[in-house]
């Protein structure tokens, strides 16, 4: 593997096994120093410093979900799934679902492997507890 600085916080690094770019992806989401790092495969034909990383996959477990509406059993108290989370969005922690015509109940969302961030915005990234 090689790195090379594109400009400041940027930076491209270059794998030789697909197998090793695999296993960096799979592993996402990674943290350094205490801080999201934001991964973007190239696709063939684009440029370098045109993409705008603004997506990262999280494993987000729900919890409260009724166990009529579970397909199967899981023999745990809540489902874990792999999402895109769209950074510069707050992060949801609950969600209001009907249940076909029926009653309504929530559901809660816990993220897994979050950096820092301040629950009351609910931004990735913003640590500042004092403003």
């Amino acid at each position: 593997m090689s790195i090379r600085e594109l400009n400041v916080g940027k930076y491209l690094f270059h794998f030789f096994h697909q197998v090793d770019i695999n296993r960096v992806l799979d592993g996402a989401p990674w943290m350094f120093d205490n801080q999201l790092f934001l991964l973007h495969q190239l696709k063939e034909g684009e440029i370098l410093n045109q993409p705008s990383i603004n997506n990262v996959e999280f494993w987000v477990q729900i919890h409260d979900i009724p166990v009529d509406c579970m397909s199967m059993a899981i023999g745990q108290d809540f489902m874990q799934i792999r999402v895109h989370i769209d950074i510069k969005q707050p992060l949801k922690r609950w969600k209001k679902i009907r249940k076909g015509e029926g009653s309504w109940f929530v559901i809660q969302f816990k993220y897994k492997h979050l950096p820092p961030f301040y629950f009351i915005y609910g931004m990735l990234g913003h640590t500042n507890r004092l403003c």
